[in-house]
C-alpha cells in the first residue's frame, strides 16, 4: 500500500460507522431493516450540496435506467445509493477506507438497493475492472485524496465505454494563496492533493477526454457550508457530525475561509471520452 493510501484509510477509518447512522435512524422513529435513500441523506452524502448536488451531477452525466455507473471515492455509499434509488442506475463505489466500504454495503443492504449497488475497497489509480465495464464515472470531493490526476483520468478513460461521461465534482486550488490546516479531506498539506481546475483539464485532455462545461460553485459551497457549520453546533439526529467527528467545526470554519480567500474552490467539470476504440 502506497504512503498516501495509508494516510488516506488512516485519516476516515473510525469503527461505528453504521452503528451511529442506524441509532439516528431509529430515533427519528424509522425501521433500520426498511429505509429509504433518502433517509440517510443528512448524513452519508460527504460533500458540498449534499444528495442536491449528486443528483445533478448524475444528470449532467447523463445517468438513467440501467446505466453502469462508476463512483470514485464513495465513501459510506450516498452518492451511489442516489444514483440507483432516483435514476435506477447500477453502481460500483470504490474507496480506499475499508470501514467506509464495510458501512456503504450495510447501509445500501438496509436501504433494499443492494441488487443495484455494490462497493469494493481499490485504488482509483489502478482498478480491478476490465476495460470498457462502464458507462459513466463520477467522483464527489475525492480528488483531493488522489496525487497524480494524469494516471487518474488515464484509468477512468480504460474503464469507461466511448463516449461516457465522467463527472467530477471537487475542491481544487483557487487562483490566490493557502489554505489552512485541518480540511475535511486531510489533516496538513503534505496529504493534501488539491489540483487546480486547468490541471483536471490537462489531464482529461491527455487521457482522451473532451471537456464540457466547467462550473465555479463557490459562491453556493459558502453558504451550503455555514449552514453545515451551524448544524454542527446544533446537531439533528441525521446529519454530517456522525462522521466529521470533533474537529468538524474547524475543519469546515477553514474550508469556508479557503473559498473566501480564494485559495480554493468547489468547481464542477463534466468530462466526455473520445472515441478510442476501432470496432472490431
Amino acid at each position: 500500500m502506497d504512503e498516501y493510501e495509508v494516510a488516506v484509510t488512516r485519516h476516515y477509518g473510525a469503527p461505528g460507522v453504521e452503528d451511529r447512522l442506524v441509532h439516528a435512524a431509529v430515533s427519528l422513529g424509522l425501521d433500520p431493516d426498511d429505509l429509504g435513500w433518502q433517509d440517510l441523506a443528512a448524513a452519508d452524502e460527504l460533500h458540498i450540496g449534499g444528495a442536491p448536488a449528486a443528483l445533478q451531477l448524475a444528470e449532467a452525466a447523463g445517468i438513467g435506467p440501467g446505466t453502469a455507473v462508476l463512483d470514485i471515492g464513495s465513501g459510506i455509499g450516498g452518492p451511489a445509493r442516489a444514483f440507483a434509488g432516483q435514476f435506477g442506475a447500477r453502481v460500483m463505489g470504490i474507496d480506499l477506507t475499508p470501514e467506509f466500504v464495510d458501512a456503504a454495503a450495510a447501509l445500501t443492504r438496509r436501504c433494499g438497493l443492494d441488487d443495484q449497488v455494490q462497493f469494493a475497497v481499490a485504488n482509483a489509480l489502478e482498478m480491478p475492472f476490465a476495460d470498457s465495464s462502464f458507462d459513466a464515472a463520477t467522483m464527489l470531493h475525492a480528488g483531493m485524496n488522489i496525487p497524480q490526476k494524469q494516471r487518474l483520468f488515464a484509468e477512468v478513460a480504460r474503464v469507461l465505454t466511448d463516449g461516457a461521461s465522467f463527472a467530477v465534482y471537487d475542491i481544487m486550488s483557487g487562483p490566490t494563496g493557502k489554505p489552512r490546516y485541518p480540511l475535511p479531506w486531510a489533516t496538513a498539506p503534505d496529504h493534501s492533493f488539491v489540483s487546480a481546475a486547468d490541471d483536471y483539464l490537462a489531464a482529461g485532455l491527455a487521457a482522451g477526454f473532451e471537456a464540457g462545461s466547467s462550473t465555479d460553485l463557490s459562491g453556493a459551497a459558502i453558504e451550503y457550508m455555514e449552514r453545515g457549520r451551524s448544524a454542527l453546533e446544533n446537531p439533528p439526529e441525521m446529519g454530517l457530525h456522525l462522521l466529521l467527528g470533533p474537529e468538524g467545526t474547524e475543519r469546515m470554519a477553514n474550508l469556508v475561509a479557503g473559498f473566501r480567500s480564494g485559495a480554493l474552490e468547489a468547481r464542477q467539470i463534466i468530462f466526455t471520452l473520445r472515441p478510442q476504440r476501432v470496432p472490431g
